[in-house]
């Protein structure tokens, strides 16, 4: 690199050479002179040097300062960022790029010379020095073979780089635009009305036009981005730019769908609210205008049954709709509010609060009218019933009854009762008949249809006549009958004596029966009561429930004979009606009811001290079970496994047996819980020999909780060491199955030389992977060595596995360096091959061009010849070439092999067509010097002849009048001119061929010339 201020500064790579920060202000320099001053800089530090070179690109060169000095004054800087960074320079300012390329090529000479000037020299230096200085010269040669790749190379490099910083900013400037249509998008505040959501939906759906409108040019950024990442050369950040972009654009995109669906569910929303309203208050409307239409009240009876229905009718449509309109409006009110503004959402409650009060209000106001009319309906339909019923019992009932009271079938005595009956019902008709009346004056109307009220009060009045009738006709009955009752009773004394005397017989057998009974209740209470004393076992209670279930069925048996009983003392109470029977029978029946309870009861606890003493004794037997059963299991994990899955198969058992200790915790409990009752209901010594059992229980069940502990700690201390040596094994054993797939793969033979790199890096990071599994593979021999206990086996595999893939990687790397070695001679010999042969065919095509005049195509005759000298060189890098391609091919796959034997097929076609161009540019040289020898001879021929003839024309011309012997002479002269037009012919015949290869003009004015000369010679000659 070269500045104006300063030469010879050396960059061998992207990394420690620009440290000092020198070479940034070399290439600022090399582009625009007097911006930095390089010689002052170095006197400062590195970091100075930096930001200086940083402040100065970015001020007056315009390029971005995408690098810190802190980043770059470090033993190894990040060469990818300076790369970059200097991409930028070589892409916004070219000339430098095509000054170094220019610069290495006008090199080529230079070697050459130096070439020659040293074989000349050799012969005149002492064999170390010779040997010395061809050494140099050598080194300098493969130095510079070496430096052409690598400018190339670069400039690939810087090409991809500077392409790949433009993308990155058009990515950038997009994703900006981007990042901000979704922050507009989610910073949308919330709509205040319909309108506005209207507004914002078609806003919303412009912008996602727009952004369906620049998707061929995102997908052409993304398809352009991935693109540059599969070129070799391109930096990483390529990837994270087109996953920037992509992300970018999905969550601006999805972010603008989300926000249109959500505003049109808003609008959705806000519609249905709208409407709801609107349905709302147009009821409301209806409402109210159909109750100012509704005819007034108190005018006519007839009225009210139309207008009640009316008001039903209104009342339960809105009955019907109010809940579900208000809910419905309430509903999409709440899910309107987080919809809308802050300041609207209190509106909006308003709103919906002021519409339920509204309609609350029509619905209590419908209500009281329809509650007044049906009460007035009520009152009206109950007054109608009632004229009816008395009209009906007036003319119907009222006359049957009078004449009932003339039947045989009755005795005077029910005649009289009965006439007391129908005495009483008069009374009560006649009062129903007083309220009926009034009951008319209230539900007449007081205005309007006045005939309506006359005709009530005469309905009311013939009825009264009809009752006063009624009333006279049925004194009369009454006085008939009151007589026929005064003759009955005398006959009724005499009967009463011969009852009496029947009353004593019974009595007598009724006071026999009642004695046996309550000496039987009496004997039976006694029994019963014995059955309370407690029992020592189980099967004494059992035999004693037994025993009373028999007494039982006797009480319920004897119900019988108290059935009996009660039927005589019936039939005696019929014949004397003393009290001291029904008494004696009710205390008879209270006596037995009570025994009935008490052995009941007596039962019922019987029943419960075996239940309880059955059940406790069951659960003590299943709890004894349960801890035999567990005590089993616990004795399988007793022996500490030596692997991990038998140690987690028995921490899983202890687990599953901890488990169920809850449920054997509770059958305990349930069983100490049953003891305490049934220690009640037991004997002395019964009872402490439940508690004696149950005290045993408690204690084994203590006992093997313990034990669960003890193996359950036992098993997890084996379990973590165990788990201390599979977790290595398990890290070895999953970079393994990572690693071996690859591996595979790594004997294939590889297409191109990138791959070939590819894989060796990839194998050379898996070697440093492995080297730090080093410690790991240690940790687990020790481990191995240290407990004895642990089985090998398992681990002996891995450990195999691991030096199997030490191996392989070792025989990989050192077979994919060899691949990489070929290919890269090859590559180099290949380019110095094709180089020399474009090189030596510009310089052919050069030389190869006939046009011009003599000495300079005997020129380009000299410099084809030493071409056609160089080209045993040639050869030699041919065959070196073809040579170092066999050995490409060999470990190159079927598509590099391809790739090869084109690139030398094209290569010897390449050098056939050399030899080609060399022997037609020989020829044609050759052909045109012989052309242009043979014109020349032709011409000063021809113009020696030409000048002779003149002398003598002019010599005949000047001597004065021509004689005899002069006509001679000139006749002689003249034959000689036309004999020379052969001559003429052939020189303009070699005018034309010379002109067409020479493209001289000169030729053809020469040839003009001399033909005019021959033209005026011979028309003096004639």
């Amino acid at each position: 690199m070269q500045s104006s201020s300063d030469s010879g500064i050396e960059v061998k790579d992207f990394g420690a050479s620009w440290r000092d920060g020198i070479a940034f202000l070399a290439l600022i320099d090399s582009i625009k002179t007097n911006l930095v001053n390089i010689a002052e800089m170095r006197k400062e530090s590195n970091k100075t040097r930096l930001n200086t070179a940083f402040d100065v690109a970015e001020a007056k060169l315009g390029i971005a300062r995408i690098l810190d000095a802190e980043d770059v004054d470090v033993e190894k800087p990040d060469e990818k960022s300076i790369m970059t960074y200097v991409a930028q320079f070589l892409h916004k300012y070219p000339e430098p790029r095509k000054k170094i390329c220019h610069d290495a090529d006008s090199k080529r000479e230079n070697m050459k010379w130096l070439v020659k000037c040293l074989d000349s020299l050799l012969p005149y230096a002492s064999e170390s020095e010779a040997a010395e200085e061809q050494k140099k010269l050598e080194m300098m040669i493969a130095r510079y073979k070496n430096l052409i790749p690598t400018i190339e190379v670069t400039m690939v490099r810087t090409e991809i780089f500077s392409k790949c910083y433009t993308y990155r900013r058009e990515v950038r400037e997009i994703v900006t635009l981007l990042n901000k249509v979704r922050d507009q998008t989610l910073s949308a505040q919330p709509p205040e009305s319909l309108a506005q959501v209207n507004k914002m939906v078609q806003e919303q759906q412009y912008a996602i036009n727009q952004l369906d409108q620049q998707r061929p040019n995102i997908v052409s950024m993304l398809q352009r981005g991935k693109d540059l990442s599969k070129d070799v050369h391109a930096p990483s950040f390529v990837t994270v730019e087109v996953k920037s972009l992509e992300s970018g654009w999905k969550e601006a995109y999805n972010e603008s769908i989300d926000k249109l669906k959500t505003l049109k569910d808003t609008q959705q929303v806000w519609n249905e609210y709208t409407d709801q309203k609107s349905e709302i208050i147009n009821l409301l409307g209806n409402a109210e205008t159909e109750l100012r239409s509704i005819t007034p009240l108190q005018t006519d009876p007839k009225n009210v049954s139309s207008d009640l229905k009316a008001k039903r009718d209104l009342n339960a449509h809105l009955q019907h709709v109010s809940k579900q309109m208000i809910e419905r409006l309430r509903e999409l009110s709440e899910n309107l509010i987080p919809l809308t503004a802050t300041e609207k959402q209190p509106q909006l409650s308003k709103d919906v609060a002021e519409l339920e009060k509204q309609f609350s209000r029509t619905i209590d106001h419908v209500k009281e009218r329809v509650e007044y009319l049906e009460d007035y309906s009520h009152k009206w339909n109950d007054y109608k019933e009632r004229l009816a019923e008395l009209q009906a019992w007036a003319a119907q009932t009222a006359p049957q009854l009078i004449e009932s009271l003339q039947s045989v079938d009755l005795t005077p005595e029910e005649k009289t009762a009965k006439m007391m009956s129908i005495q009483q019902m008069l009374s009560e008709k006649m009062r129903q008949l007083d309220l009926l009346g009034s009951d008319a004056s209230d539900l007449a109307p007081k205005e309007g249809n006045m005939g309506e009220a006359k005709r009530l009060k005469n309905e009311v009045h013939r009825l009264q006549e009809t009752f006063s009738a009624i009333s006279r006709n049925f004194e009369n009955k009454s006085n008939i009958i009151q007589h026929d009752l005064t003759n009955w009773q005398k006959e009724n004394l005499k009967q009463a004596k011969q009852r009496l005397e029947i009353g004593i017989v019974k009595w007598t057998e009724y006071d026999d029966q009642y004695k046996e009974a309550l000496d039987w209740l009496t004997k039976t209470e006694t029994l019963v009561q014995s059955y309370n004393k407690l029992q020592d076992s189980l099967e004494e209670k059992k035999n004693v429930l037994e025993q009373f279930q028999n007494h039982l069925q006797t009480i319920f048996d004897w119900q019988r004979e108290l059935d009996q009983l009660n039927i005589t003392a019936q039939t005696l109470l019929e014949i004397c009606a003393d009290t001291r029977i029904s008494n004696g029978v009710t205390q008879l029946t209270t006596k037995y009811n009570a025994l009935l309870s008490i052995a009941k009861e007596v039962m019922r606890r019987l029943e419960l001290h075996y239940q309880e003493h059955q059940q406790h004794q069951a659960l003590y037997g299943e709890c004894q079970d349960w801890v035999e059963a567990i005590r089993d299991k616990l004795n399988e994990c007793l022996e500490v496994p030596n692997t991990i899955a038998e140690v987690n198969h028995k921490l899983n058992t202890i687990q599953n047996i901890k488990q169920l200790l809850e449920q054997g915790q509770n059958k305990l409990r349930y069983t100490i819980e049953l003891k305490e009752k049934v220690i009640m209901n037991t004997e002395i010594n019964g009872a402490a020999k439940i508690q004696e059992n149950t005290e045993n229980l408690k204690h084994e069940f203590e006992k093997l909780i313990s034990e669960i502990g003890d193996i359950k700690q036992k098993l997890t201390n084996r379990a973590a060491q165990l788990d201390d040596v599979m977790k290595l094994i398990k890290i070895l054993n999953d970079w393994l199955d990572e690693v071996e797939p690859n591996l595979q793969l790594s004997d294939a033979c590889l297409n191109e030389l990138s791959e070939k790199k590819t894989w060796l890096e990839k194998n050379r990071t898996l070697q440093k992977d492995m080297i730090t599994y080093n410690d790991t593979i240690e940790k687990v021999k020790n481990k191995l060595k240290d407990d004895e206990s642990l089985d090998k086996k398992a681990f002996d595999e891995c450990l195999k596995r691991f030096e199997n893939c030490q191996g392989i990687i070792a025989k990989n790397i050192e077979n994919l360096e060899n691949q990489v070695k070929y290919h890269e001679n090859y590559k180099m010999a290949y380019g110095e091959i094709a180089e020399w042969i474009r090189k030596t065919k510009m310089d052919i095509q050069h030389c190869s061009d006939s046009h011009g005049d003599k000495p300079q195509l005997l020129e380009k005759q000299t410099k084809l010849r030493e071409i056609e000298l160089s080209q045993p060189e040639g050869k030699i890098l041919m065959e070196n070439t073809v040579e170092l391609s066999g050995q490409v091919i060999a470990t190159s796959g079927r598509e590099g092999q391809d790739v090869i034997n084109q690139e030398i097929k094209q290569l010897k076609s390449d050098w056939d067509g050399l030899q080609l161009v060399t022997k037609q540019s020989h020829d044609g040289l050759t052909n045109c010097i012989a052309m242009w020898n043979k014109f020349t001879e032709k011409s000063d021929q021809i113009a020696k002849w030409l000048q002779e003839y003149e002398a003598k024309i002019n010599q005949m011309e000047s001597a004065g009048e021509i004689t005899t012997n002069d006509l001679t002479a000139c006749k002689k002269i003249l034959e000689d001119v036309q004999n020379q037009r052969e001559n003429m012919e052939d020189l303009s015949d070699c005018c034309e061929i010379l002109m067409e290869q020479s493209a001289c003009t000169w030729v053809r004015d020469k040839t003009v010339d001399l033909q005019g000369r021959y033209s005026n010679l011979l028309n003096s000659a004639q």
